[in-house]
């Protein structure tokens, strides 16, 4: 019996050290092969809204505008501001050479002193002829006076800074363009930029919008005013009333932020590298090896292009569990993969 025993036990230990050998090999082998594996990181579809975040620059510029002409055909005498000058109401803006209306003046009263004298040396109907034209040159005297005043000078009608001025000492002002132009904050303000149809159909009038003063390193909050029909895209923002310090010509980065619909399926975009019309999703199957990762397309296709920075909304043949494949650190062509596994 002992002998028997004896030729049992070699056996024993090849049939032990075959299958451990076997099993070593097993294990390099499924090593080996998923170490040659893509490696892929997956996400699960979410449902949700998107986020729209659209950046533009663009300048303030009052909804209204005080503008100062000039009375008449004058030369400018004196200029008392320069573009920039804060003025109060009432301030004196350019002063004109009247000493032209002025001679005139007192041409008109030398005649006028005239009838007077000659008054006195006649009676009667003739008399009272004179004392007609004595009355219709002394209105025209008060009228000249009236003249002379209005044309004097110009005043800012409110108060603000000169965003614009075309007034020089010694030039001849027209009455086609202004002299100076003035902000009236009392309006408001607004900015114009240029959104493309598909952006612009993430917004609507009443959205609020954030804008940095970039000189003055300010924030201020705005809405949108009005926009354009799509095809345009115009979006006008009127910047919030109660900023006083406004004054027109800042330069300012505005924030559009809008959230979309909710969307039944919202895969991040980065899913969307790997070909058009399809995702990539992990099915997990039995092999002969243990679990296997394997990949398989899913139809889908893109909701009018709609997404965000992060995510964009799909439909098709997806399902809230699916695993979707993101990226990986190859190319790839289909077959096997590895699911990259956090540490931890």
């Amino acid at each position: 019996m002992e002998p028997e025993n004896r030729k049992i036990r070699p056996a024993l230990k090849v049939t032990i050290i075959f299958l451990c050998i076997v099993a070593g090999l097993t294990f390099f082998s499924r090593t080996l092969y998923h170490i040659n594996m893509p490696v892929v990181h997956i996400a699960k579809p979410v449902s949700g809204s998107l986020t729209k975040l659209y950046t533009a620059e663009g300048v303030i510029m009052p909804r209204e505008m005080a503008e100062v002409f000039a009375p008449a055909p004058l030369t400018i005498s004196e200029v008392r501001i320069k573009q920039g000058s804060v003025v109060g109401e009432g301030d004196v803006l350019v002063e004109f050479d009247v000493s032209g209306l002025e001679r005139e003046l007192e041409d008109m009263r030398a005649e006028h002193d005239k009838l007077l004298i000659q008054r006195r040396q006649i009676w009667g109907d003739a008399r009272a002829m004179l004392d007609i034209d004595i009355e219709t040159a002394e209105r025209h005297i008060r009228d000249m006076e009236e003249r002379i005043e209005a044309y004097r000078e110009v005043t800012a009608p409110i108060t603000g800074m000169i965003l614009e001025m075309n007034a020089k000492k010694g030039m001849l002002a027209g009455q086609a363009e202004p002299l100076v132009r003035i902000p009236d904050a009392a309006g408001g303000f607004r900015v114009n930029t240029v959104m493309d149809a598909k952006t612009a159909s993430f917004f609507e009038s009443g959205n609020k919008v954030t804008l940095n003063i970039n000189a003055k390193k300010r924030v201020i909050e705005g809405r949108i005013l009005s926009m354009m029909p799509p095809a345009s895209g115009d979006v006008d923002v009127i910047v919030d009333m109660q900023e006083k310090l406004l004054i027109g010509g800042e330069l300012v980065t505005m924030e559009f932020i809008n959230t979309s619909k909710i969307y039944d399926f919202l895969v991040p975009v980065e899913a969307l590298q790997f070909g058009q019309g399809y995702l990539l999703k992990i099915e997990r199957i039995d092999g002969i090896l243990g679990e296997e990762t394997i990949l398989r397309k899913i139809r889908i296709s893109e909701t009018q292009q709609d997404r965000d920075e992060e995510f964009a909304a799909v439909v098709g043949d997806i399902k809230i569990s699916d695993e979707i494949v993101i990226s990986s650190d190859r190319e790839l062509t289909g077959g096997r993969v590895r699911v990259f596994q956090e540490a931890g």
